[in-house]
C-alpha cells in the first residue's frame, strides 16, 4: 500500500511527491500521457524563480528526475474512479488495475476549452495561447487579441493592453476592457504559422485582423470527475479545499489547477503540492499514534 496516490504529475503533483519522498514516504505519481501536464507543453517559461529563461518540458523534466531521486514511483495510466476502503483509498485505472492507498492526492489539472478552430493546436506555441499571464510578454509590443467571454476574458485584454502595442477583445458579449478595442463577433479562422491574422465574424460581415497572438479564453474544464462524492466540488467541478489542501473524506487533498481559486500557475500549483504533502505526513503520523 502505498502513503499517498497522486494523481496528476503536473508541478503540483510533483512537488508533493518530492516532499514525500524525502519525508521518507511511499508515493506514486499516476500520469495518463506524459508528466507535466500544461506545463510541459510551454516553450519558455520565464516566471518561476530562479529560471530566466526556461522551457516547461525542460522544468519538468527536472522535477520528475528531483521526485524519482527521493524514490517516487511513476505508472502511466487514467484514474477512472477512486473509492474508499478499509484502510484508505482504492483508485482504480482505466487499464483494470487498482492502487491501495492511505491517502490520495488530486493532481490532474485542468482542460482548456478551445474554440475548435482548425489548426487551433498546432498552433499553441505559435501565437495561440490559453493564459495571458503565462505567455503575455512574449508578445510585449505587438498585436494580439483575445477570444471568448466572460470576467477572465476581460481580466485577459486589460492585462495584455499594458504589455502590447495594440489589444483586441473579440467576445459575443458585453464585457469592456480597459485599454482594448472591442470586436463584437467570433473568431472563424486562424492565419499562417505562425499566427499573422484571425477571421472574425461580426454578423453578416467578416473582417481580417493582423495579430501576432491570439488568447483563447473560453474557459477550463477541472478533471475531478473521478473523485465525485470523496471529494467537495463547486458547480463546475473545481474542489474546495482547506488552506492544507484537504478537500472533502480525509486522507483526499487537492492541489494545483484542480482547486477553486485565484490564481493558476506554476509556482502556485507547486505551493499547493508542498502544503499537501505536509498535511499528509502530518495525517499518517496521526493515524499511527491512534
Amino acid at each position: 500500500m502505498y502513503d499517498s496516490i497522486i494523481i496528476g504529475g503536473g508541478p503540483a503533483g510533483l512537488t508533493a511527491a518530492i516532499y514525500l519522498g524525502r519525508a521518507k514516504r511511499k508515493a506514486v505519481v499516476v500520469e495518463k500521457i506524459f508528466a507535466g501536464g500544461q506545463a510541459g507543453v510551454l516553450p519558455i517559461v520565464e516566471n518561476y524563480p530562479g529560471y530566466e529563461n526556461v522551457s516547461g518540458y525542460e522544468l519538468i523534466e527536472k522535477m520528475t528526475a528531483q521526485a524519482k531521486s527521493f524514490g517516487a514511483e511513476f505508472i502511466s495510466g487514467e484514474a477512472t474512479r477512486v473509492e474508499k476502503t478499509t484502510d484508505g483509498y482504492a483508485v482504480r485505472l482505466s487499464d483494470g488495475k487498482t492502487l491501495d492507498g492511505e491517502t490520495v492526492v488530486i493532481a490532474s489539472g485542468c482542460k482548456a476549452k478551445g474554440l475548435g478552430l482548425a489548426g487551433e493546436e498546432a498552433l499553441l506555441g505559435a501565437g495561440v495561447s490559453y493564459c495571458a499571464i503565462c505567455d503575455g510578454n512574449f508578445f510585449r509590443g505587438r498585436t494580439v487579441a483575445v477570444a471568448g467571454f466572460g470576467e477572465k476574458a476581460r481580466e485577459a485584454a486589460e492585462y495584455l493592453a499594458g504589455l502590447a502595442a495594440k489589444t483586441y477583445l473579440i467576445t459575443t458579449d458585453d464585457e469592456e476592457a480597459a485599454g482594448a478595442e472591442k470586436i463584437r463577433g467570433r473568431v472563424t479562422a486562424l492565419v499562417g504559422k505562425p499566427l499573422r491574422a484571425v477571421e472574425v465574424a461580426c454578423g453578416d460581415e467578416k473582417i481580417t485582423l493582423e495579430v501576432a497572438g491570439l488568447f483563447i479564453s473560453a474557459g477550463y474544464t477541472p478533471v475531478t470527475h473521478y473523485a465525485a462524492g470523496l471529494a467537495t466540488l463547486d458547480e463546475r467541478g473545481y474542489a474546495i479545499t482547506d488552506e492544507n489542501m484537504r478537500a472533502g473524506a480525509d486522507g483526499i487533498y487537492a492541489v494545483g489547477d484542480v482547486r477553486k481559486k485565484g490564481l493558476r500557475q506554476i509556482v502556485t500549483a507547486a505551493s499547493d503540492g508542498a502544503i499537501a504533502a505536509g498535511a499528509i505526513i502530518k495525517y499518517i503520523a496521526g493515524k499511527k499514534r491512534r
